[in-house]
């Protein structure tokens, strides 16, 4: 090839290149917002759904579809206090009929409110679900949390060496035990 063709090449080679690189830079700007945009549809539709609901909970306040469909938006918008207090109205209304699964919802719920902190009414319930069933995954993992965020790292890694044995193979569990121990400078 001769130099003259060389240089005649490159910058079509350039605006090619330059072209794709464009079209990259489009199609995941597009992509991006055609993400936001579902968010806030689902946003919108699950507000909708909570006010409907807490119109239809007016007049039936002891409704327990209405209450944990209330439970799931809350929580689906992160508003996770009214997410607690819902899930406390089923408890409420289920009595002794309340299982261990919606009290362990209503610990996650409360923690997630608190931003990760395990306050004292959390520890409450977390003992009191620990009493019904030992290996729990959530109040075990809570527990563990709480211990940590107390400085008792011993106690903390014990319960979560127990969880990785009993729950063996769980991968999401090894990888929230392995996001805590970074979050306390364990690991």
């Amino acid at each position: 090839r001769s130099l003259t063709s060389s240089r005649s090449w490159r910058p079509t080679q350039l605006l090619s290149s330059c072209l794709a690189i464009l079209w990259s830079l489009i199609r995941g700007a597009f992509k991006i917002f055609k993400r936001a945009t579902l968010r806030s549809r689902s946003r919108r539709f699950n507000q909708e759904a909570i006010s409907e609901l807490s119109k239809s909970l007016y007049t039936q306040p002891q409704n327990l579809k209405i209450l944990k469909l209330l439970t799931h938006y809350n929580s689906q918008i992160h508003s996770f206090s009214e997410a607690a207090i819902t899930q406390e109205r089923v408890i409420e209304v289920l009595k002794n009929k309340a299982t261990i699964s919606e009290y362990s919802l209503l610990l996650e719920l409360l923690v997630k409110a608190a931003k990760g902190y395990v306050s004292p009414k959390s520890k409450t319930l977390l003992n009191l679900i620990l009493k019904f069933n030992n290996m729990d995954q959530t109040a075990n993992l809570f527990n563990a949390h709480f211990f940590a965020q107390s400085g008792e790292f011993e106690k903390a890694e014990k319960i979560w060496q127990s969880l990785l044995t009993f729950y063996k193979g769980d991968k999401k569990l090894l990888k929230t035990i392995q996001e805590a121990k970074l979050q306390y400078s364990l690991e």
